[in-house]
This record gives structure tokens, C-alpha cells and sequence, in this order.
């Protein structure tokens, strides 16, 4: 029998979902602000980009903290329509891609 726990489910779930990457992003989907937050993972830079792989946004550069928000807007602090955008978290030594979907 197959189950499907709609807790988990990005789509359905508003609360915090991390899986084996150490990498937490939640409100996810989204209005105002996401946030992403890392366990033990020692950031680089974290880039925002749409569905065509386009950077809309660079949140910061340098090292960073465990916990990086995301205010749905573009560098020039335009805000973004609805849809799908990816996470490029870049550590040391790993990078962790994760997708936001913004309503």
C-alpha cells in the first residue's frame, strides 16, 4: 500500500521541512519571506534564481550565517512574480540547490 504524508509535501506543508542536506527552507511555498536555514554548513554565498536559471538575486557574499531570509525581491529590490525559483547555497565544499516556490 502506498502512503504520502502531506506534511512533508513542499506544496501542502507551511512548516519547517529539512531533509539529509542539513538545509531548512520554510515558509515554503511562500508570500512575503522565505527563510533557509543550515545545520553545520559553512556558507560561501547564497544565490536566488528563476526557473530558467537566471540569478534574481545574490543574498550575500562572503561567509554567512546558518539562518539567510529572502523577501520575494530582485537585486534592484523589485518584487518577483509567483512561481518557482531555486536556492544555490555554496559552501566550502558542497553546493545544495533547493526550491522556493513564492505564491
Amino acid at each position: 500500500m502506498y502512503t504520502y504524508d502531506l506534511e512533508q509535501d513542499p506544496l501542502t506543508s507551511t512548516g519547517e521541512i529539512s531533509d539529509e542536506s542539513g538545509v531548512s527552507v520554510y515558509p515554503n511555498p511562500f508570500r512575503e519571506m522565505v527563510t533557509v536555514k543550515t545545520d553545520n554548513i559553512s556558507l560561501r554565498s547564497v544565490i536566488i534564481t528563476d526557473f530558467t536559471g537566471k540569478t534574481v538575486k545574490q543574498l550575500n557574499q562572503g561567509v554567512l550565517s546558518d539562518v539567510v531570509k529572502w523577501d520575494g525581491k530582485d537585486n534592484s529590490g523589485n518584487k518577483l512574480p509567483a512561481g518557482i525559483y531555486f536556492c544555490i547555497l555554496q559552501g566550502e565544499h558542497n553546493t545544495i540547490v533547493k526550491k522556493i516556490i513564492k505564491k
